[in-house]
């Protein structure tokens, strides 16, 4: 399992990470892969799946800026050692999507308003 920053553009999900990664190099050796996005406190609620990833050195100029901008760190003294780092990125992207989705923020809060479990 690896957490990576991701963007979802209505059809793909897109990550970046260092070319000479663990992830990279098993993602070119078997594409399939899985993935999970969920809330780390409650109400818990999230997607999680499957797809088949590629890895692109050219278009992580593109997707590590967007990355960036979506989790608010323009212009953060993160933001410019990453982008110094660029050059030794790949993208990921993620297609041909399976997902599945879960939402317990009703049955929590039934239980936090004394409802039981």
């Amino acid at each position: 399992m690896q957490s990576l920053w991701f963007l979802f553009d209505g059809e793909c999900l897109w990550c970046c990470t260092r070319a000479d990664a663990v992830l990279t190099s098993r993602l070119r050796g078997d594409p399939r892969c899985g993935f999970e996005v969920s809330a780390d406190n409650p109400p818990y609620r999230g997607v999680r799946g499957t797809g088949t990833a590629s890895v692109d050195r050219a278009s992580a100029s593109d997707v590590l800026p967007a990355l960036i901008h979506r989790y608010g760190q323009n212009g953060t003294p993160l933001a410019d050692w990453l982008m110094s780092r660029l050059d030794d990125e790949v993208s990921i992207r993620i297609s041909g999507l399976l997902v599945t989705s879960w939402d317990y923020s009703t049955r929590m809060k039934a239980h936090r308003a004394g409802g039981g479990g």
